[in-house]
């Protein structure tokens, strides 16, 4: 399943910021590196994998700083064309010309960029791409697995190639599993390349069946982007202390290669996550502790709602041992909301099931 950039869900207008929203007078103190790679996050289009970024500097008749132009050169050893240019701010272009002289370059050398679907590669019905592709389908669209056992759904299959058997629900399960052994070692090899370090953020989740996970968020950056996906989901058999938690948190990691990697880390502020962060630093030496320890904005945030609105609502109601033995009561002040709320269970509270950051 690919990763996610972290944009979002409504497409909009992309704002600059950083040295990308400067002007060329602003930003001409920076060097040609520095000014590419802010850049590079606003250059989404394929086309300019086909070329070598440069920047040329553009001076006026008494040699002063005028303007800045993007130079593109094509990769590879023998270019059939000349450098592409584009002024830095003029971003509203686009990239037809890049595109058509990219083309043209790679019809001369015999490249073939095809724009046809990769369905099409394939010739005929296969079984066995047909459960990949619906065992993908639930893994990257968030589908159940009991899905496949929709009668509209067998139907549509049956329409479109009658006679086509759908595989069970526990069958799309097992190539699920099966799909994700076999990725893991593209995985490793992918985080092991990044130049930059990795950041997490984990959180505890508890199904309707009781069973409880432990979800790790890895977030990354590449080429000027930002990524988030979901690298694992731990399946929690025993107590939620800081120390188990942090045991199965660098199993993973190491797992995966990249224990080395890891800088920082966003977790909520429950108590147990303290000896947490911890245990994680002695478990894996080049983690810092609590001076990486990243806390969660949206927890923060949810709390301090909740003491907010305590003060308009009861508290809840305790039943007194005094009642059910017959003992009288003893003279204890009623509580406030804003007490209950600072009531020492709350702070002590074993709580994995926040929001996950």
């Amino acid at each position: 399943m690919p990763a996610v950039p972290t944009t979002a869900i409504r497409q909009r207008a992309r704002r600059r910021q950083g040295i990308d929203a400067l002007t060329d007078i602003e930003v001409w103190p920076y060097s040609d590196d520095e000014i590419i790679n802010a850049s590079l996050g606003s250059w989404r289009s394929p086309v300019y994998k086909h070329y070598n970024p440069y920047l040329d500097r553009i001076y006026d008749e008494y040699g002063n700083p005028s303007r800045l132009v993007f130079r593109f050169e094509c990769k590879y050893k023998h270019p059939s064309h000349s450098a592409q240019f584009r002024d830095r701010m003029r971003t509203d272009n686009g990239t037809r010309n890049l595109r058509t002289t990219a083309q043209t370059c790679d019809k001369r050398w015999g490249v073939v960029q095809s724009s046809v679907s990769q369905s099409q590669y394939f010739s005929g019905y296969s079984e066995a791409r047909h459960r990949v592709l619906i065992a993908l389908r639930c893994a990257q669209n968030k589908r159940s697995f009991n899905s496949v056992a929709d009668d509209l759904y067998r139907q549509e299959v049956d329409l479109l190639r009658p006679g086509t058997i759908v595989p069970s629900p526990m069958t799309v399960f097992r190539d699920a599993q099966v799909l994700y052994a076999c990725s893991l070692d593209g995985v490793k090899t992918y985080y092991k390349k990044l130049p930059g370090a990795i950041h997490f953020a984990i959180d505890g989740w508890t199904s309707p069946q009781s069973s409880s996970f432990l979800g790790l968020v890895v977030i990354w950056q590449d080429e000027g982007r930002i990524w988030r996906s979901i690298l694992e989901f731990v399946h929690l058999t025993h107590a939620h202390t800081g120390e188990y938690l942090a045991l199965r948190i660098a199993e993973c990691f190491k797992r995966y290669g990249i224990d080395k990697k890891v800088l920082s880390i966003c977790l909520d502020n429950a108590y147990n996550n303290n000896t947490l962060i911890d245990s994680l630093s002695a478990l894996i030496p080049s983690f810092r502790g609590a001076k990486n320890r990243v806390r969660c904005l949206a927890h923060i945030i949810n709390l301090m709602a909740k003491a907010f609105l305590s003060l308009f609502s009861k508290p809840p109601r305790r039943k007194k041992a005094s009642l059910s033995t017959g003992q009288p009561r003893a003279n204890v002040p009623p509580s406030t909301p804003a007490q209950h709320v600072d009531a020492p269970e709350i702070e002590g509270e074993d709580d994995t099931d926040g929001v996950l950051c």
